[in-house]
């Protein structure tokens, strides 16, 4: 289902912003933005956050229109890479050594973000009451909890419970059971085996920052992403806890930003658990 009533509101001036958003809606896409906490873990840019700037990279994996770039680094301990402005190319790179070649997994997003092209009316001027766009270009890195989770149906708690991740669907299953990616931006929507349903969010902003504002309802800013020069460690990350997957494996990655030009971004992507 899409709202429509946001097309002849008086509030907001109704714009490409509204029905690019409802239309990731008519697709399939989720909300990202927190319904029921003040958890913004997207920091508001996203076109499934708060209408604003591009659809982000793991958005366009669910809908088949881009995949990303993967390397097994089982066989590499570190390695370079360039790569070109997302909004131009669609291309992006995905880190999890254990990744099951689906969006349907847990992993890492490095994106190099560019203000021009589609992204110019954002990072100029102010949508509403939404955060100005990234200014600048630099180096986006989301954590994606994409995870298929079979649930039950509790009759004494009249409510969809986490039975299990699983790795794929059966064609036919019983009336109180159901599949859904269990991570969620908002709580209700949450169905994982985290202690506290909410804590695992299904896309999130890794910011370049000392502590996780986010969580607090501060939206992103120029300070979020990575620079020349900045370096990402899954180790220190306030965004990890004890440097883990939510899956409590370690993560074990660090990623330098080299290189920063018009054309291109380098990086180079250090893992700990890599062979030599």
């Amino acid at each position: 289902w899409v709202g429509i009533d946001f097309f002849s509101s008086e509030q907001y001036e109704v714009d490409a912003h509204t029905a690019i958003h409802e239309t990731g809606h008519l697709l399939g896409l989720r909300d990202y933005y927190p319904s029921d906490s003040y958890n913004l873990a997207l920091g508001g840019h996203s076109m499934m956050d708060y209408n604003i700037s591009d659809h982000d990279p793991y958005s366009k994996m669910l809908l088949r229109w881009a995949d990303p770039l993967y390397y097994d680094f089982s066989s590499y301990s570190s390695l370079t890479v360039s790569l070109p402005p997302f909004q131009r190319s669609n291309q992006f790179l995905l880190f999890n050594p254990n990744w099951n070649h689906s969006a349907l997994d847990e992993y890492l997003l490095f994106v190099f973000y560019t203000p021009d092209g589609i992204n110019v009316p954002d990072a100029e001027k102010r949508y509403g009451s939404r955060p100005l766009g990234f200014t600048k270009p630099g180096i986006k890195v989301y954590h994606v909890d994409s995870r298929v989770a079979k649930c039950h149906y509790s009759s004494q708690q009249y409510a969809w419970l986490f039975s299990e991740y699983v790795e794929s669907i059966p064609s036919s299953y019983p009336e109180d059971e159901m599949y859904v990616i269990g991570a969620c931006n908002s709580n209700e929507g949450s169905r994982t085996d985290a202690s506290r349903q909410g804590r695992y969010k299904q896309i999130a902003l890794v910011e370049n920052k000392e502590f996780n504002r986010l969580q607090t309802g501060e939206s992103a800013d120029d300070g979020s992403l990575f620079y020349q020069g900045d370096e990402f460690s899954s180790s220190s990350s306030p965004y990890f806890l004890r440097g883990e997957w939510n899956s409590k494996e370690a993560i074990n990655l660090t990623m330098k930003v080299d290189e920063i030009s018009p054309e291109k971004a380098t990086i180079t992507l250090t893992y700990q658990g890599g062979s030599l």
